[in-house]
């Protein structure tokens, strides 16, 4: 029985760690990330020619805003989306607008729906989790019930049960 109520405690802070991850996935995956520029095709990668992925080798590209121009320090391994990055305040406090230690902007797409699809998981799993919360508790009650009523030989055969509990000091 204390094992039960331990396995339920456990399945409970899982089930509020799984609704805190879902909503800030969520919420950084609505509010951070904007594919439309992605989809346009109108990002561009910059890699430096080695294999390297996360090498620190740096590029300037120019950037056309709607209404400026303006450069950009770009590292190697980096899809990087213009329409999103913006010159006037140096890109700051805006969506991400580039993607660093990528192989292609392609591999951006792919990243979006894996952090969908972790989403979909941490539903999931907040789903079971409450489920199984639930059935564990029912199983608890059926396992360990209050004793309300207690038997006595001494009632009619009709009841099962007497109103007074049967002690020692009764017989």
């Amino acid at each position: 029985s204390a094992c039960l109520l331990a396995s339920i405690i456990f399945l409970s802070f899982g089930v509020i760690a799984a609704f805190f991850c879902l909503i800030v996935d969520g919420v950084f995956i609505v509010m951070n990330i904007d594919l439309r520029p992605l989809h346009a095709g109108r990002c561009q990668y910059y890699g430096s020619g080695h294999s390297y992925l996360y090498e620190n080798l740096f590029a300037s590209v120019t950037c056309q805003g709607l209404t400026e121009s303006c450069n950009l320090q770009v590292r190697s391994g980096t899809c990087y989306c213009c329409d999103l990055y913006e010159c006037a305040n140096g890109g700051y406090l805006n969506n991400h607008y580039e993607f660093v230690g990528v192989k292609s902007c392609q591999d951006v797409l792919s990243l979006y729906m894996k952090i969908w699809l972790l989403i979909v998981l941490n539903f999931l799993a907040f789903f079971l989790g409450i489920l199984t919360t639930a059935v564990l508790g029912k199983i608890r009650q059926v396992v360990n019930p209050k004793l309300t009523e207690y038997s006595c030989p001494s009632c009619p055969h009709s009841a099962t049960s007497c109103a007074v509990p049967y002690t020692l000091h009764q017989h």
